[in-house]
């Protein structure tokens, strides 16, 4: 038996329609009955990476402009940087834009819009297991 898993979303980005993987086999026993472990990881990888590049895309578009004049930012440069999540680390694009001629006095005159998104480069949901976890580690004796 084949199975493929696509992930389809839509947005103002566009649709996008992405094949996340497939499964090919047949059963001939209980170790064959759903799915192994290292497929489920490997399906949740790419349905992450697919999904953040995705969120992360919508999000850059939205905030292109500037929200006094509305001007487009320019792009001065790109770099990569490292979101942990809860599901693995993820290396993303991040554009470093120019700032407007309408910006204040004292303000620099180019910003990372990913850097404001995400501080800490870490995901909220990561941050709150890590805390959960060094807290039961903290009482074992």
């Amino acid at each position: 038996m084949k199975c493929s898993i696509e992930l389809r979303v839509g947005g103002s980005v566009g649709p996008l329609r992405v094949e996340l993987g497939s499964i090919d086999r047949e059963c001939h026993g209980a170790e064959d009955v759903g799915l192994r472990l290292e497929e489920a990881k490997r399906l949740l990888e790419r349905l992450q990476e697919e999904l953040v590049r995705r969120q992360i895309a919508e999000f850059l578009e939205r905030r292109h402009r500037c929200a006094r004049c509305r001007m487009l930012y320019r792009t001065r440069g790109h770099h990569a940087v490292r979101l942990r999540s809860a599901f693995g680390d993820l290396t993303l694009q991040s554009p470093r834009w120019r700032a407007c001629p309408c910006r204040h006095a004292g303000s620099p005159a180019s910003f990372s819009p990913l850097a404001e998104l995400l501080p800490g480069r870490t995901t909220p949901e990561l941050e709150h297991l890590l805390a959960r976890w060094s807290a039961y580690g903290a009482f074992e004796a």
